[in-house]
């Protein structure tokens, strides 16, 4: 005779274990809280009424994989990225929200455990005709200066405004000096004045006008010979 069969059920018992928040099934590896994000800057810092979709950079600290950039409060698509070693967000902006002018205000948010909302930084649309221009220059009068001494420097050229800076390199020195003693005469004429310690017996020096943003830029550069 064949041994009687045994029916066997086995039981499989799932042991569910919820979670509280900053906790882990290991109670010795807990989770984390996220930070609260800080944002200290944008780039760009504007944008022009009319532009098409670009990416907005939120340079900062507290962030992650799952940080958001947020346009008025709304949600837009966000990559956490590196570049040159710094961690940021870049935040894809659609053309639709700077097809008119606006000040829009931009945060970063961290979901929980933890988390929260950054400070809030503003991102003008400005109007095209609130910019500054692109400044030129012409001609320079003196060309030629004498080293140490106090000298006014008249430029000529387009698009000086009341904002306008004048930048002054002499060759042997490794940075430019800004210039800010500045006298707007109209939009093609400025002077400016360049105190002695900045007239280095160098041989000669490279002057550029500058305008702030929004828009403007720097000139080409002149040269002032220093004897």
């Amino acid at each position: 005779m064949f041994p009687p069969r045994f029916s066997m059920t086995k039981t499989v018992i799932v042991a569910v274990a919820l979670l509280a928040p900053g906790c882990s099934s290991d109670s010795n590896h807990p989770i984390p809280d996220n930070d609260v994000p800080a944002i200290a800057s944008l780039d760009p810092g504007y944008a022009v009424e009319g532009d098409s979709a670009f990416n907005l950079f939120v340079h900062g600290q507290g962030f992650n994989l799952n940080s958001v950039v947020r346009w008025n409060g709304s949600d837009r698509v966000t990559t956490l990225t590196n570049q040159s070693g710094e961690i940021l967000l870049r935040a894809s902006i659609p053309f639709t929200d700077v097809a008119s002018q606006t000040t829009a205000h931009i945060t970063a948010f961290n979901p929980a455990p933890g988390g929260g909302t950054s400070n809030t930084v503003n991102f003008v649309v400005y109007d095209p005709s609130a910019l500054n221009p692109v400044p030129t220059t012409s001609t320079v009068a003196p060309s030629t200066v004498t080293h140490s001494q106090d000298v006014t420097i008249t430029v000529n050229g387009t698009g000086f405004g009341s904002g306008s800076t004048v930048t002054w390199k002499p060759a042997a020195t490794t940075n430019a000096y800004t210039e800010t003693n500045i006298t707007i005469v109209n939009s093609t004429k400025l002077t400016v004045a360049i105190p002695a310690a900045h007239v280095t017996p160098s041989g000669a020096a490279t002057l550029k006008v500058v305008n702030p943003p929004p828009g403007g830029g720097t000139s080409g550069g002149e040269t002032v010979n220093i004897l």
